[in-house]
């Protein structure tokens, strides 16, 4: 399931980064259809990222430290590109040698 976390973290974080190029549009060229479509998904990506988070940070046992970032990052842009990547390698199994 992290790596769920990680897929949805990085999927947010790239709609968060086309919504705030879609207000830049918006106010600046008067033209709203890219805020319209974008805010819609990114607000669904963000609530499915919280709630999976905080499901599988619970099932996890994630520290508590650990759980704060990860919320964090959903509310900086790049923020969530770099935990979700994070949350993918963390997921890979590792390899005796």
């Amino acid at each position: 399931m992290t790596r769920v976390v990680g897929y949805v973290a990085m999927a947010e974080a790239v709609s968060f980064l086309v919504l705030l190029l879609a207000m830049v549009v918006k106010y600046g060229f008067d033209e709203p259809l890219g805020v319209e479509i974008m805010g819609p998904v990114h607000g669904a990506l963000f609530l499915g990222f919280v709630g999976l988070a905080m499901i599988v940070g619970g099932q996890a046992r994630w520290h508590w430290r650990k759980f704060a970032v990860v919320l964090a990052s959903s509310v900086v842009p790049v923020a969530g590109w770099v935990v979700g990547h994070r949350l993918l390698q963390e997921a890979v199994p590792k390899v005796a040698s």
